[in-house]
């Protein structure tokens, strides 16, 4: 993990980019740390998203409430609440 001020990632940003493959980097400002920078790949972001996703998450938390219940959910209602999903 590496701390850098602000100023010294606003003139290096690609250089810090760069470095997050290597370790996390905590940007400060006035020495209190804001912004955590990390390496993010392909199922980061779709994990990120997912998460962050509030219909997402309620869509997911909806189905297993159904799969509890023993309902099946048809191919064609999926596709359609992803394209409900994709719209926002």
């Amino acid at each position: 993990m590496k701390f850098i001020p602000l100023r010294e990632a606003k003139a290096k940003l690609s250089e810090v980019i760069r470095d997050t493959e290597k370790q996390d980097i905590i940007i400060t400002c006035w020495g209190k740390p804001k912004v955590l920078m990390q390496k993010l790949g392909e199922e980061d972001i779709e994990d990120y998203v997912i998460s962050h996703s509030r219909k997402i998450r309620e869509s997911i938390a909806e189905a297993w409430e159904a799969y509890k219940r023993g309902e099946i959910i048809s191919l064609d209602e999926i596709i359609k609440s992803k394209k409900k999903i994709e719209k926002v």
